[in-house]
């Protein structure tokens, strides 16, 4: 949560806006039941509509916050698959962006 937290104070992404609350609150629902959390979180990014630029925000967002810690576990490599998927982001958009993401070539590029 450190690692968030300072990314939001730092990140120019996030410039003006206070999110200490929110992220203590969107923890605070991922303790308690955090299988729902996670499928709560995909299904609101798939009820919305962004610009491809939005897309990739929240994706080094995402990444970000998974390689804060120097260890990949295998249900945060699903997390981005699915939320790639969701978001519906082009394969080569993300490999030029993320181009050492390997967990990427599990992805089923079917319905993008």
């Amino acid at each position: 949560l450190s690692y968030i937290k300072s990314m939001a104070k730092k990140d120019f992404y996030f410039k003006g806006y206070n999110l200490g609350e929110k992220i203590d609150a969107c923890n605070k629902s991922f303790n308690l039941n955090n299988t729902s959390y996670v499928y709560e979180t995909i299904n609101y990014f798939s009820q919305k509509s962004y610009d491809e630029v939005q897309k990739l925000i929240l994706l080094e967002v995402a990444i970000g916050v998974i390689r804060a810690d120097d260890y990949i576990d295998p249900n945060e490599s699903i997390f981005i698959n699915k939320l790639v998927v969701c978001l519906k982001v082009p394969k080569s958009i993300f490999q030029i962006r993320f181009k050492n993401w390997d967990v990427f070539d599990s992805i089923s590029q079917k319905n993008l």
